[in-house]
């Protein structure tokens, strides 16, 4: 139900199931969890989609880098390149391993917003960790 409201667009909905999850007996997992974080990423509503994020260490499970990267790309949308790479960093600081995914949307964001430094030194990071960029 979540995949299917996150693929049609339906990120009220998708935000209104996770929020009956959390009302019932039924505990939402990381890829619930996900669903409404790609759901917040296509309708380009970043902060909701940070909110989820941290909800998922309330929640006491662990991100992935698919929770991180649905944020990450809700930021690259909204062009919230300083937020993007606050979550590059989060990625790293909770010994997750960012991928391509991660490094393009944070690229994309810093070229959006006219940070060509800061895209330049990502892509040298990508280069150190023999990562080929897009």
């Amino acid at each position: 139900l979540m995949s299917a409201c996150q693929k049609a667009s339906h990120w009220e909905l998708v935000l209104e199931v996770l929020a009956s999850l959390w009302q019932s007996d039924l505990k939402p997992d990381t890829t619930v969890y996900n669903a409404a974080i790609s759901a917040c990423d296509q309708s380009a509503n970043w902060q909701r989609a940070v909110m989820i994020l941290a909800e998922i260490h309330v929640s006491c499970l662990l991100p992935d880098v698919v929770s991180y990267n649905a944020a990450i790309t809700a930021c690259e949308k909204s062009r919230q390149w300083q937020a993007a790479l606050t979550l590059l960093a989060s990625v790293q600081q909770q010994f997750l391993k960012a991928d391509i995914i991660s490094y393009s949307a944070v690229i994309s964001s810093c070229e959006k917003c006219e940070q060509w430094e800061r895209a330049l030194i990502l892509l040298n990071e990508i280069s150190n960790t023999e990562q080929i960029p897009d």
